[in-house]
């Protein structure tokens, strides 16, 4: 089943900019551009750690605890665990600190704007 909830106005969202809110018990990454909205669980995929700090460089999240990247309104993994604590460390050391974790995107909800709302939808089961 799917649930529909109505988590902020669009003006609550800078365009160009995110917000993070917790609707229905899950913690949301919202990002906007013009008059699109795309939502994410509120986690990095390498260790599960909020992105609430995340930097938006050219459109792009960067995780604040091990650089990984992502497509700021897809999801998309563009570059995976770059080093720790925003310190950058040598390709060769990087996969050590992914801790054989593969790339993966960032969780993304079904989003939309409607009258200005913006609505999350919810897989229910």
């Amino acid at each position: 089943m799917t649930m529909k909830h109505k988590v902020c106005e669009l003006t609550d969202i800078d365009d160009g900019g995110k917000k993070c809110l917790t609707v229905d018990g899950r913690n949301l990454l919202l990002s906007r551009e013009g008059d699109q909205v795309s939502a994410f669980d509120n986690r990095c995929p390498h260790l599960g750690l909020s992105m609430s700090r995340a930097k938006v460089d050219n459109g792009i999240f960067v995780c604040p605890w091990h650089g990984s990247r992502f497509d700021r309104m897809s999801g998309e993994n563009t570059d995976w665990v770059q080093g720790v604590a925003g310190i950058t460390l040598p390709r060769w050391s990087q996969k050590l600190i992914a801790l054989g974790k593969e790339p993966q995107g960032l969780t993304r909800h079904r989003c939309e704007v409607i009258e200005n709302a913006v609505w999350v939808y919810f897989e229910r089961e």
